[in-house]
């Protein structure tokens, strides 16, 4: 295990996630960022809260998020630290098997990036808000982190296909450039069509892509308790559900199971459908259900087929527990399917339990690997229990000539070289001057140098990714751009201290004579420069309320948020909002 250390967090993270985590860097956030945590946060307990359930409440409220001010890592995870779990922060748009991988870990990967102003209740991607507010008050069950973690782990090893790939990244494309301002509604729209295409590319759903649904109808989407009047737990429900746009669409209410996986999503739409859980023991019991259905559980012919269509890197394991990550490049099977041979393509490495074998990684399996599977000719007993006197029964001595037939008729003709067991198992026999034939097909011959044969009867597993990743170099540095600090004008920064000014003046007694003269000159300011300013306004309303101040001046502001609703339609619903919270103070 790896330190990441920072000014906000010391994390232990597994080496090879190392590369994706950064510093919250905590002083980025404007007080316009601030400003915007508030407002979110005020409207989740004005009317989000009333529709959770009893574990989120206490969960938000034995955590250390507040109203007062954006979550720091450091403070979250003292408090996460007597569940085991931990969250870092990550600047980064990550592929979704790194995500995975995070959970896996119990580490929760949370964006340090905050929506603004214009999607306050739309953020075109998840943002900090959705992943402190709508994920870390639930890891106070246990049951759900039990959920989360399995989730991740089998995430992290799901299959996908070459189809998803390709999807995948106009994804995380299409989350780019509706992130950076810089791209216009054209060529986001673009890149919307192009995330069409490739769905409409797919032929089937992959494993990968059914634990995708299965964590948007839970993690993100999900509702809990009872069928007529069931309580919200979903990450984007908790962070969007204030959204209009729900309150006025029927959605259907469906009993969860598995089969929830059927149903494909759109990250910009609103679902039709949601699923209700009883509990979060029922989502475990779901997902253990499904990890019997993958290749991970099953390996065999058909996790190989996946992992060959896949076209990249995957883990085998023989029944012997030796590990093999390679890409597959060819699969040689019987008359019933059965697979007898195994072939891998480019860097190839072997493990046991996740840790590389000495002497067998990417550098010495440059050029690929291949190996029989299966048992031996006429014996009943698989190769890998072997003894070493039964070894030498059937000619299989180091430094003599030996020759292996498999039931399957591969075989392999050479002098053994080496045996290596681990836990009473042979798991790999190395050969010199070997060939290796099958029918009238030559899968090796004695040039191409020492045959480092793999044992084992069956394949047992079949998964995503690397035995072990950091020696094997799984997962590629972050391709995507990462949120540098903005460059602000010199507008932006003197309304910046406006919202400063503002929020000192809420939070802070005495001036009390000058406060009027300060507010109605802020006002004054915001009408020359920042006409559509309507969160600051509203600010201002709260303090102009709080301190009693003159209705006609408190009319004022109100017309003026009136206004920028008119010429804004999209911002009606946060205004009228905003006005109903502080009504109500």
């Amino acid at each position: 295990m790896a330190q990441i250390n920072s000014d906000f967090s010391i994390v232990s993270v597994p080496a090879h996630l190392e590369k994706f985590i950064t510093e919250q860097d905590y002083d980025k956030y404007t007080p316009v960022d601030q400003a915007v945590w508030r407002y979110v946060m005020r409207l989740h307990d004005h009317i989000t809260l009333t529709k959770t359930d009893a574990g989120y409440k206490e969960g938000l409220h034995k955590s250390t998020i507040n109203q007062d001010k954006i979550p720091n890592i450091v403070d979250v995870n003292n408090w996460l630290s007597a569940y085991g779990w931990r969250v870092v922060n990550i600047d980064t748009l990550i592929p979704v098997s790194v995500y995975f991988d995070f959970l896996a870990n119990k580490i929760l990967p949370v964006r340090s990036y905050i929506r603004d102003c214009e999607h306050i209740i739309s953020p075109r991607i998840p943002d900090l808000i959705h992943g402190t507010l709508g994920i870390l008050p639930l890891l106070e069950d246990g049951n759900y982190r039990k959920f989360l973690q399995k989730l991740g782990f089998l995430g992290s090893k799901a299959i996908p296909s070459s189809e998803d790939k390709e999807l995948y990244d106009a994804i995380l494309y299409l989350a780019t450039v509706k992130k950076d301002s810089n791209f216009s509604s054209q060529q986001i729209q673009k890149a919307k069509d192009q995330v069409s295409q490739k769905k409409n590319a797919r032929t089937d759903v992959s494993e990968m892509e059914q634990l995708i649904r299965l964590h948007w109808w839970t993690i993100e989407n999900g509702l809990i308790g009872e069928m007529a009047h069931p309580n919200i737990y979903g990450a984007r429900l908790v962070t969007l559900f204030f959204d209009h746009s729900y309150q006025q669409r029927e959605i259907l209410n469906i009993p969860f199971s598995l089969e929830c996986t059927e149903n494909d999503y759109d990250w910009n739409e609103i679902p039709q459908q949601l699923f209700v859980c009883q509990d979060f023991v029922q989502v475990l019991e779901a997902i253990d259900l499904m990890e019997k259905r993958m290749a991970l559980t099953n390996g065999g012919s058909n996790g190989l087929r996946k992992g060959i269509n896949y076209n990249d890197t995957v883990t085998i394991e023989y029944s012997s527990g030796l590990q093999v990550s390679g890409i597959l490049s060819n699969i040689i099977e019987n008359d019933q399917g059965e697979a007898i041979f195994v072939a891998t393509k480019g860097k190839t490495a072997l493990a046991f339990h996740e840790k590389e074998l000495k002497g067998h990684g990417t550098d010495y399996h440059h050029h690929g690997y291949s190996s029989p599977i299966g048992k031996i000719k006429g014996m009943k007993k698989p190769l890998e229990e072997w003894s070493h006197d039964e070894l030498l029964r059937h000619g299989l001595e180091v430094g003599k000539k030996s020759f292996i037939c498999f039931e399957s008729g591969v075989e392999v003709v050479g002098r053994l070289s080496y045996v290596v067991r681990n836990e009473d198992k042979i798991q790999l026999m190395g050969f010199d001057e070997c060939t290796v034939r099958y029918q009238d097909q030559l899968l090796f011959c004695a040039e191409w140098g020492v045959y480092d044969m793999a044992v084992g009867a069956s394949i047992t597993s079949v998964f995503r990714g690397a035995a072990d990743k950091h020696k094997y170099g799984d997962y590629h540095e972050p391709q995507y751009l990462r949120a540098d600090r903005p460059i602000y004008t010199e507008m932006q920064k003197r309304q910046q201290q406006l919202y400063q000014i503002v929020r000192n003046l809420l939070t802070e007694k005495g001036a009390e004579e000058e406060l009027e003269e300060s507010v109605l000159a802020i006002v004054a300011e915001l009408n020359k420069d920042y006409q559509d300013d309507w969160l600051l306004r509203l600010d201002i309303l709260e303090l102009m309320a709080q301190h009693q101040m003159d209705k006609s001046e408190q009319k004022m502001v109100i017309n003026q948020l009136a206004d920028i609703g008119e010429r804004h339609k999209d911002l009606v619903f946060v205004i009228e909002q905003g006005l109903g919270m502080i009504k109500q103070k």
